[in-house]
Formats: structure tokens, C-alpha cells, sequence
């Protein structure tokens, strides 16, 4: 069996692997490999020189072509890597660079970073913007002299003469001024800070004064010093602020004074009439506090339509005039007392009592034809006409000077006994009038005992509207309306 022939390939035949292509170079491989295995497996029978000698070779092909091996896989590889890169990325164009992103949960982005020209693109237009932001830009200092005002403070101080809580200034702040040094920085002509090198002080400020109120009964009755307010029961005017001070004069319910100093929450400085003095300060109230206040104290004044008084003396003006309303059978009063009049006389007979009316408004040519009947009467039984209207006005009031003509009066009887005479105060409707009547705002107007002022006879029929707070004061006190209206032009 003839040896097969070795491929050139020894220590003596260098393989020239720079003038072969790749295909030649794994043919070559391939065919050493199969070489070596042979020799292995089918040369036992071989003499054992030519084994030595075989072996001795194969020996340094298996190195040599182990060290060509492993270089040629080496380039392979990288040849084939440097392939892959040039046919999918553009030489130049993309490159890849990894950064780390650190968010919540840390991981690893890998992204594209801007290509170097565009990169530089975009640097030379930032650069373009700043240049042009800052070519215009101007920045200016300037050294001035100003005036300028001194802000002035407030000044608080407690007040005993204002309402709680209310604010008043005394005195008007005014501001000081000073010439102020300075350095003012401008950019692109706005203004953006100002540096003081010194300031000299032209006037100095005034203070602003506030009083701050801290009196509970002004708040309360909100008024203030210079106000009216109104009595809520009869008092006595002191000379000094002190219950044991000397009295003044005496005020009645109602009666309008003037606030004029309030030197402690219990007193207070007052002015009625020509008096001045101290009354205390839990016996006033205010229109704010008793918004018909002023009804009630019209009603107290003299000349108030309530206490119009009307006798010999007074008569009734030519001008006067009335508004009237029907209250019983025809018989008118005026409007304003109509509704006190029905209820007296209601509340009269839900006690069982039968009070009539038998007189109420009279117009004065009624009354003047009364008066003339009664001044017959008396010519008849002799009297001269002179004497005979003397007499007659005792009983009859002559003409202008009856309160029949204001409507504010009305003659009662009792429906069992209508006889205009002294008996019909024997009645239970007068006893229970005479009793109860100035609840109502009624006084009987001619008491028995007041004939001399007056100058009309008792009359227990007559009845006269004053006002129930009137009539009451008159009641308490056993006035006739004449000595009422004298105590209040007195106080």
C-alpha cells in the first residue's frame, strides 16, 4: 500500500496565507484535519522509522496549524463584525453611546446621541441668540437727589365719651419730608434698584391721633355727646354727679334731654330747658332704643295735640281742623283716639256695665246754639243777658272754647240713668270709668274739686283724651289737665 502524499505543508513549504482567499483557507483546514486524522488511525501497520518520522510531522503541523487556527478565527470574526457595522450603519453618520439614567427604579437607558453636526448647528444658534439678546442690552447708573415724604405713625388713646368699638380722629397725620441721595440702576431703561448714600430730614411728620371708644351705654343707646335722649321715668336733675347732690329740678317721664358729657358709665351731664345737671344713666333710652320714643314724648309736651287745652281762656284757633271716625251711633271723634274710645267702652261692658255715648264732636255752630239754649234759660228766670251768659258758661262752654269742637272728648252716661247732673257719679259705668279710664289715655276732664281752675262745674260725664302717659301722671298725682300742662311749661 503506497503512503499517501503530505500536503505542502511543513517547516520547509510555509503556508503563504496572505496570497489565499478566505475559502481556500477552510478548505486547507478542513483537509489537514482529515490528514491528521488518518494518520492516526491507519498508519499502525507502517514501519516504525516512517512512524517516527510521520509522527514527528504531524506532531508540528498539529501545532502549527493550531496557532493558524485560532489567528485566523480571530480575524475572521472581526472581518465579519467590521462587515455587519458598515452595511447597517452609515460610516460617520449615527454613533452609539450608552448613559445612565437614574429614576425610581434605576434603570439603564441606552440612547442615541445628537449627530456631532447637528449638535454643533444647534451651539452656534444658541450662540446667535445670546449674541443678539445682548447686543441691545444697556445697563445705567445714575446719581440723584430726591424729596420725599416721612411716613407718620398712629397713636392710639382710649376714649370714655365714644361708643365702644367706634374709632374717631382727633388728629389728622401729616407726612414730614426729607431730600434723599441716591444711586438709581436702570437696565434697558427699566428701573431695577436704587442704593440711599444719605438723607437729610426737611420737616418732621405729625401724628395721627385715634380715639378708640369705650363706653358701653353710648354703644348701647347708640347715640353720642351732643344727642337727645329720653327720660324712661320721672327723675330728679342733681347738681353733682351723686344721689345725695342737691336737686335741680324734677323731669318726667319722657321728657327730652341733651347728652352733654358722660363723665362715668353711671352718669351723665344733661341740659333741659335752662337747667343743666347729672341724672343717671340707667333711666335714659334713645330713639334707637325705644323707636316710639318720640310719640311718647311728643305726648308729654305741652304742645302736643293730645294736651291741646281748650277753656275760656284758650280757644280754639279759627284754622283748626280735624280728621273724624265714627264710633257709636253716628257719633264722631277724632280718628286718633277712636280705637282707644271702643275699647274702653267694650271692656266697660264685658264687665256688665252699660256705658253710652251721649255727646262726642260737635262743630261750633252746635255748640253756639247750645249755649244760646242754656243763656235763655237763664234770661227767663229774670237774669240779664250779660248775667245770664256768665251763668250759662258754667254749664255750657261757649262757642270756641268747647273741647266738644277738637273731638277729643266724648260724654259718658249710664244707659239706666242719662240725666247730665251730680247723681250719675252714683253709677257703677261712672265708678268704673273714674277708676279705670286712664288706662285708656282718659282723665275726667272737670273734677269736682277743680272748679276754680277749670271754671266749669263738675261734670262726672265728661271725659277728655290725653294720652294714656298723661293721664296716668295725672291720675297718680289728682291733677286737672289746666295744673298738668303748668307742671310741664315749669320743668
Amino acid at each position: 500500500m503506497s503512503e499517501k502524499r503530505e500536503p505542502s505543508v511543513n517547516n520547509h513549504t510555509p503556508i503563504n496565507q496572505t496570497d489565499r482567499n478566505l475559502s481556500d483557507v477552510f478548505k486547507e483546514l478542513q483537509e489537514i484535519r482529515y490528514s491528521q486524522t488518518n494518520q492516526v488511525h491507519h498508519s499502525t501497520s507502517s514501519k516504525n522509522k516512517s512512524k517516527s518520522k510521520i509522527l514527528f510531522h504531524a506532531e508540528n503541523n498539529r501545532f502549527y496549524t493550531k496557532k493558524t487556527i485560532n489567528l485566523s478565527n480571530i480575524v475572521i470574526c472581526f472581518i465579519v463584525l467590521l462587515l455587519i457595522i458598515i452595511a447597517i450603519f452609515p460610516k460617520n453618520v449615527f454613533s452609539v453611546e450608552t448613559e445612565l439614567a437614574t429614576d425610581n427604579s434605576e434603570e439603564t437607558i441606552e440612547t442615541a446621541s445628537i449627530p456631532a453636526n447637528v449638535e454643533l448647528n444647534r451651539q452656534a444658534f444658541n450662540m446667535q441668540k445670546i449674541i443678539a439678546e445682548n447686543s441691545n442690552f444697556e445697563k445705567v447708573k445714575e446719581q440723584v437727589s430726591e424729596e420725599r415724604e416721612i411716613e407718620y405713625e398712629t397713636q392710639t388713646q382710649s376714649s370714655s365719651t365714644l361708643p365702644r368699638g367706634e374709632q374717631i380722629v382727633q388728629q389728622q397725620g401729616i407726612p414730614g419730608k426729607e431730600n434723599v441721595s441716591l444711586v438709581k440702576t436702570y437696565e434697558n431703561g427699566e428701573f431695577i434698584e436704587e442704593i440711599i448714600l444719605s438723607k437729610e430730614t426737611l420737616s418732621e411728620p405729625t401724628p395721627e391721633i385715634l380715639s378708640i371708644g369705650t363706653s358701653d351705654f353710648l354703644a348701647n343707646l347708640n347715640i353720642h355727646i351732643g344727642d337727645s335722649v329720653y327720660l324712661t321715668t320721672t327723675s330728679t336733675l342733681r347738681k353733682e354727679p351723686s344721689e345725695t347732690s342737691e336737686g335741680v329740678a324734677e323731669i318726667s317721664k319722657y321728657q327730652e334731654v341733651k347728652l352733654l358729657d358722660l363723665p362715668n358709665e353711671n352718669w351723665c351731664k344733661v341740659s333741659f330747658n335752662s337747667f343743666e345737671g347729672y341724672l343717671l344713666t340707667n333711666v335714659l333710652t334713645s330713639i334707637s332704643k325705644t323707636p316710639n320714643i318720640i310719640e311718647l314724648s311728643q305726648s308729654t309736651n305741652p304742645n302736643s295735640w293730645q294736651l291741646l287745652l281748650v277753656n275760656k281762656n284758650n280757644k280754639i284757633s279759627e284754622n283748626f281742623d280735624v280728621e273724624l271716625e265714627s264710633v257709636e251711633k253716628n257719633h264722631k271723634v277724632d280718628k286718633r283716639i277712636a280705637s282707644s274710645l271702643k275699647q274702653m267702652l267694650s271692656d266697660a261692658r264685658n264687665q256688665g256695665l252699660s256705658p253710652v255715648i251721649c255727646s262726642s264732636y260737635r262743630t261750633n255752630s252746635k255748640q253756639t246754639q247750645l249755649f244760646n239754649n242754656k243763656v235763655k234759660q237763664y234770661t227767663d228766670f229774670g237774669y240779664s243777658n250779660s248775667e245770664a251768659e256768665e251763668l250759662a258758661s258754667y254749664w255750657v262752654t261757649i262757642p270756641g272754647t268747647s273741647e266738644h269742637e277738637t273731638g277729643l272728648a266724648v260724654d259718658i252716661v249710664s244707659k239706666n240713668y242719662q240725666k247730665l247732673d251730680e247723681k250719675q257719679e252714683e253709677t257703677a259705668e261712672q265708678k268704673w270709668l273714674m277708676e279705670n279710664s286712664y288706662k285708656y289715655g282718659f282723665i275726667l276732664r272737670y273734677p269736682t274739686d277743680k272748679k276754680d281752675i277749670t271754671m266749669i262745674n263738675y261734670e262726672p260725664w265728661h271725659y277728655r283724651y290725653v294720652g294714656i302717659e298723661n293721664a296716668t301722671y295725672i291720675k297718680e298725682h289728682d291733677l286737672c289737665l289746666e295744673e298738668y300742662i303748668e307742671y310741664l311749661n315749669n320743668l
